[in-house]
């Protein structure tokens, strides 16, 4: 593509790049006015395509002054879409910089449940509002815009690609249900509460967390009131937004227009109704102590009346009598602790049961945070194998460990990315600092000890993968180390052919232990065929002849089993 010509659009300047597309400023010459250019970035992912033109479909139906327009999409020369272009703010630059106005801040929030109401009404779900996607014009009008992760509930083949397991959204302003893959209409009035919650107190629901911690406090805690970090917020917007996060989505607004209703209702200095919000058990304590020890102190006293008696009682009967009454009363006192501990063994078990069933629900956010990083890593793997594009794949990989800092799997992706972006440069400087990155990378995972629950096999693959950062780094000694320990956990048929290249070609110039190390690979290859493709099988053939011939390999040759063994 002209990176200066678009179809009939004049390219003026590049104004971003997500995950899905890259969006410009370009001069359309039919209309004649500047517009918001968005096109794919990557044809041959075929969910990706499929998402955009979601995106695509979802805008053309909403037409609201509360939501980007569309102007024009097509698929050639690639995929594409104009939309008005926006001369403001984000919503996140105004947080940053603005002063606590509440009934501008109310205005704002109000138009954005509009376009949120308008969404709803054409059966669509943004799932991913926050203030980075919300534009303000110089008037501050807000405009809700990326519409990349919306779920059309009308489209059957929408619902298919959307129900994959993944976790679509930012985690920050992302609903209980939404974190568990089962977002609704009520997770995009949370995603806008929580992002009323940043507008009013200036910070997120839960800051300084991430991946995992993230999710549990989602899950499980409980943010503070808005008027707990600023007294001077309004009672009415602390229960409006208190009412827009709740945990459950039956708590919350059902509706966007019931949130719109209860915004005008502060605006117009109306009272808002309490009765959705839920009180507090300490409040409800307070409130409730006064009835509690009024009766509590006229059963004590008829307590202490009815023993006064029935020691006068004891008294009159006969000693015989006593014992059987005395008797009586310590039968009775054992009853009450059985009962006693049979309650206490019922609220154990039903505590039991709630840990059980929150235990269930982590995991199950745990395994789809899980999946969803997993499925990132694949990408990167698919640039650097297919298309060579290391910047592509070291930026993913890179999202993934900003998500998860002790994915294992992450950090040596990187360090592979590294080893096979240091083989392929020619200038020699640059080389050895892509190998010292790699080496960096590869030592987290040793270090901070993160493989201690992954599988031999990739435990082994750590090892000979740091061997060979060492290896490309000239350290013999480190080098053999790392490549012993590898093979001792796994023989495989490729661990002993890195050894041979890496350790005694190119370090050591060694044939005859090369040789060894080949021979072995092409045995355990011959009784587990999978270990080696039917090519590497003949090129370690040939290479095992030359060596007993007394030839080494070549630079060139070198280089190429380099590219091979790293990949």
């Amino acid at each position: 593509m002209d990176v200066h010509k678009f179809s009939r659009y004049r390219i003026v300047q590049k104004l971003g790049q997500g995950g899905m597309g890259i969006v410009y400023k370009a001069y359309d010459s039919k209309l004649q006015q500047n517009v918001a250019l968005k096109v794919i970035e990557n044809l041959h992912d075929e969910n990706l395509v499929k998402r955009f033109m979601r995106e695509v479909r979802a805008m053309t139906k909403l037409n609201h002054p509360n939501i980007i327009r569309i102007y024009e999409y097509g698929e050639k020369p690639t995929p594409f879409f104009t939309m008005e272009l926006i001369e403001g703010v984000t919503l996140k630059q105004f947080i940053e910089t603005s002063r606590n106005e509440w009934h501008k801040i109310t205005e704002i929030v109000e138009h954005l449940a509009e376009a949120l109401h308008e969404a709803h009404k054409n059966n669509i779900i943004h799932r991913d509002i926050k203030p980075s996607n919300i534009m303000l014009t110089k008037d501050l009008t807000p405009k809700l815009m990326d519409f990349g992760l919306v779920k059309d509930q009308s489209a059957e083949d929408i619902t298919k690609l959307s129900n994959t397991g993944h976790i679509y959204g930012s985690l920050a302003y992302m609903s209980p249900e939404q974190v568990q893959g089962e977002p609704n209409t009520c997770s995009d009035i949370y995603s806008l509460g929580a992002t009323f919650y940043h507008l009013l107190t200036k910070r997120q629901l839960f800051p300084d967390k991430f991946g995992y911690q993230m999710i549990f406090s989602i899950l499980e805690s409980t943010p503070p009131a808005p008027k707990q970090i600023d007294r001077n917020i309004p009672t009415a917007l602390d229960l409006i937004c208190s009412k827009c996060i709740e945990k459950l989505p039956e708590h919350r607004y059902q509706t966007a227009y019931e949130l719109i209703r209860d915004l005008r209702k502060f605006r117009k200095h109306r009272h808002i109704s309490k009765k959705s919000k839920r009180i507090p058990l300490h409040t409800w304590i307070k409130s409730t102590a006064t009835f509690i020890y009024i009766p509590a102190f006229v059963i004590i006293i008829f307590l202490s009346y009815n023993l006064l008696q029935q020691r006068k009682q004891i008294e009159k009967l006969s000693a015989e009598k006593q014992k059987l009454f005395i008797a009586n009363v310590k039968v009775m006192k054992h009853s009450d602790k059985i009962v006693a501990l049979e309650k206490k063994i019922k609220d154990q078990e039903k505590l039991l049961s709630d840990h059980n069933s929150l235990a269930k629900k982590q995991q199950k956010a745990i395994d789809h945070l899980q999946e969803s990083l997993d499925f990132t890593l694949e990408r990167a793997v698919f640039y650097l194998r297919l298309t060579e594009n290391y910047h592509r794949a070291e930026r993913i990989v890179a999202q993934v460990l900003e998500e998860n800092p002790q994915m294992a799997r992450a950090y040596k992706a990187m360090g592979v990315i590294f080893l096979a972006q240091g083989i392929k440069t020619q200038d020699p400087q640059q080389q050895q600092e892509l190998f010292r990155k790699a080496n960096q990378y590869i030592a987290t995972i040793i270090n901070q000890n993160l493989m201690e629950k992954e599988a031999p096999k990739f435990q082994a693959a750590v090892y000979i993968d740091y061997a060979k950062s060492y290896a490309l780094l000239k350290n013999e000694a480190v080098c053999k180390k790392y490549m012993d320990k590898g093979i001792a956990i796994v023989e495989s048929a490729k661990n002993y052919c890195d050894r041979a290249v890496f350790y005694f070609l190119y370090l050591k110039n060694d044939i005859v232990n090369a040789r060894h190390d080949i021979q072995k690979a092409l045995e355990i290859a011959k009784q587990k065929p999978n270990q080696l493709n039917e090519q590497e099988f003949t090129v370690l053939q040939r290479y095992n002849d030359r060596f007993a011939q007394g030839f080494g390999l070549e630079e060139k040759e070198l280089n190429i089993w380099f590219k091979v063994l790293i990949r």
